[in-house]
């Protein structure tokens, strides 16, 4: 299970909560803590992370298990990032994204096969 905790900035004293934006081919691991302020397409998130309050996660990126994106943190296109707190790691090559994409849909149809 993913649990996602809302976004907030205060402003003249009072809450304002956010939207959070998440695009497609998307993968949150098990466990994991989303505070995002937005999520990119192509975007693989490790279980057990802890993405904090506004962060963005770019699209065609990774975000390792066991990670720690800090609030207002911001992960690059085509990167992977892990750690605590999440630090640069790697490069991803550009055709990554098919990798996403054919992934999810794996993923997809596997759910789908599933018996009732």
């Amino acid at each position: 299970m993913c649990i996602r905790d809302r976004s907030y900035t205060k402003q003249k004293g009072k809450l304002k909560y956010t939207e959070l934006n998440i695009g497609d081919y998307v993968h949150l691991g098990k466990r994991s803590i989303i505070s995002a302020g937005k999520i990119g397409n192509c975007v693989d998130i490790g279980e057990d992370c802890i993405i904090g309050q506004r962060a963005i996660i770019r699209g065609n990126s990774v975000v390792l298990p066991n990670s720690i994106v800090p609030p207002e943190g911001v992960v690059p296109p085509f990167t992977v990032y892990g750690g605590r707190p999440a630090t640069f790691v790697a490069e991803l090559p550009e055709s990554v994204q098919e990798v996403f994409k054919h992934k999810a849909i794996c993923e997809y149809l596997k759910f789908k096969r599933k018996p009732k």
